[in-house]
């Protein structure tokens, strides 16, 4: 098992680092093809149904985990269901010199920055930016949404910093007929620019795994590995009452054997053989689930006679050996340690690759963006210990099974981030 876990690290490693450092090549890239789409866009430039003065926003300080921080929250008075809103902020004009340098002192106190970055930083109108991906459906509201400095992952927590800036651009994606639309509104000219790419909002598989698994009673299902063997996707719009109903309805429909379950947390096999995979995530309201069809057997050649004789000797030295041993205990559960082990190395790679989505989308001229990629090589490096001392103990085949799926999905997004 150290083994695998070894393996599977590196390649995760591998992954990681292949996504890279930020490099000005894949920036030019990058801002070349984010261009072409905003031309694209432009030239559909028109006012959508969707309003901006249909979302209620507000920002203001607000403590979480017994800390402050500055917060976003919003009450969506649209008709459709929000699929995410991502709200960027610009300098007021008429900040004085000295308001500048002293947001500036207070940044670089903060993050530990270092001369090369504070001047890239100084070069720059203050920026800052907050986002949510959390589905929010016809007069519901969401709160406690951090705001990042630049378009960084550093949590703001002045408020004061917040006063030097006011909103310049909503990025908002909403479900109309089926379909998810992003739209662009200017705060300051009042005008909207639609995006020509449209997503379906309900992904589902058509192999025959999509009829080995209840489908979800939400409106937006993001599909990811999909093919005859395994289907992933995530169901937006979750509570945890709705992931426990969800749950129960897998039971029903005859995932019961080798179960494994802790709050927001579900694995079991059918008498057919399929096995799923359910873990709900509080923060983004998002139920993440794998459903993969049985295992061929391994079709051996027949045995010669010799090879028989020899493999039973060997089974009834097992059985005398086993005999004399006191019985292992059951290793069919998830130790809930393991489970928020696995559950924090997948929360750090989501916030690598939403970083890499971060720098991808800027024009590579954000060093704060370089001070994020070195803090999360430092995380990894702490994180990698921790996860590295599992290989010194035995995992149950839940266990085992459980991190493969957290491997698998890890390694999917990471292909995303890069490509």
């Amino acid at each position: 098992m150290r083994k695998m876990l070894a393996v599977c690290l590196a390649a995760a490693l591998a992954a990681l680092t292949a996504c890279g450092a930020p490099k000005e090549e894949a920036a030019a890239e990058s801002t070349a093809s984010s261009t072409e789409e905003a031309v694209s866009a432009a030239t559909e430039e028109s006012r959508p149904e969707f309003s901006m003065e249909d979302i209620v926003w507000t920002v203001e300080e607000g403590i979480v985990d017994e800390e402050r921080y500055v917060l976003m929250g919003y009450t969506n008075q649209s008709p459709f269901t929000i699929a995410g809103l991502k709200i960027i902020f610009t300098e007021k004009e008429g900040i004085s010199d000295e308001e500048k340098e002293a947001f500036y002192t207070e940044v670089q106190q903060a993050f530990d920055l270092d001369e090369s970055i504070m001047e890239q930083i100084r070069g720059q109108a203050i920026s800052l930016h907050t986002e949510s991906e959390r589905a929010v459906a016809p007069g519901g509201s969401v709160s406690n949404i951090h705001c990042y400095y630049y378009s960084g992952a550093y949590y703001v927590k002045d408020m004061g910093h917040y006063e030097l800036v006011e909103p310049d651009i909503a990025v908002v994606r909403y479900v109309a007929d089926g379909e998810i639309y992003t739209v662009n509104y200017d705060f300051r000219t009042d005008k909207y620019t639609l995006d020509n790419e449209i997503e379906k909002a309900y992904q589902w598989t058509a192999t025959d795994l999509g009829n080995q698994i209840p489908k979800p009673e939400t409106e937006i299902v993001e599909a990811g590995v999909d093919d005859e063997d395994t289907f992933m996707f995530d169901a937006y719009g979750m509570s945890l009452e709705r992931f426990n109903a969800y749950v129960e309805a897998c039971k029903e429909q005859g995932y019961t054997e080798n179960a494994s379950s802790s709050d927001g947390y579900y694995t079991a096999d059918s008498a057919d053989g399929y096995s799923v995979n359910l873990s709900y995530y509080e923060e983004d309201g998002r139920m993440s689930a794998t459903v993969r069809a049985p295992e061929e057997p391994v079709q051996s050649e027949p045995e010669t006679e010799a090879e028989s004789e020899a493999a039973e000797t060997g089974m009834e030295q097992t059985e005398e050996a086993s005999a004399s041993e006191t019985p292992a205990a059951d290793p069919a559960g998830i130790r809930p340690e393991f489970q928020q082990a696995m559950d924090s190395y997948e929360a750090f790679f989501d916030e690598y690759c939403a970083f890499m989505q971060k720098y991808a989308e800027s024009d590579g001229s954000d060093l704060t963006l370089l001070a994020d990629y070195a803090s999360f090589m430092s995380q990894y490096s702490e994180m990698a210990a921790d996860f590295e001392a599992w290989g010194e103990e035995e995992l149950s085949d839940a266990e085992t099974m459980y991190y493969l799926e957290v491997q698998t999905r890890i390694n999917q997004k990471l292909l995303e981030a890069a490509a």
